[in-house]
């Protein structure tokens, strides 16, 4: 099976879950957008893509995928959890500083340095993006 098939069926996978965990929030109307717009689009645009890249796949035969080690799978898995259990308690900036700092041990070693810049810049971007520009309330710092 090619690498396309499985990254598009992960990307329909996510789409879907994602969509059914937004059916229990409020769509709201036209004129006032409630909390589940935005994650319906982005589940949609997921499934949109997911195919796409999986037709690609099937079209055009490419390499099997080759398995080396799930520790990647595992760590990042366990990274995105993480951020969602802290988010609340720890604040935003936080968390996303302790998820990039666990997410270094999915791969190559990154120095102290270079995790702390990807880190810090991850973070500012989220707060820009959703602290000022969407204006969600999220707790940015620990309580």
């Amino acid at each position: 099976m090619s690498q396309d098939i499985v990254a598009g069926s992960m990307f329909v996978l996510f789409g879907v879950l994602g969509y059914l965990f937004s059916l229990q929030l409020s769509f709201g109307t036209a004129a006032e957008l409630g909390s589940a717009f935005l994650p319906r689009l982005v589940s949609v645009l997921l499934v949109v893509i997911g195919v796409g890249i999986a037709i690609g796949g099937v079209v055009k035969s490419r390499a099997a995928i080759a398995f080396h080690s799930p520790r990647p799978l595992i760590v990042v898995t366990f990274c995105v959890v993480l951020f969602a259990l802290t988010l609340e308690t720890l604040g935003l900036v936080a968390a996303i500083l302790l998820m990039v700092a666990l997410s270094g041990l999915a791969g190559e070693r990154r120095g102290v340095v270079t995790t702390l810049v990807l880190g810090v810049a991850l973070s500012l971007t989220c707060v820009a993006i959703f602290i000022w520009g969407a204006q969600l309330p999220i707790r940015v710092w620990p309580v």
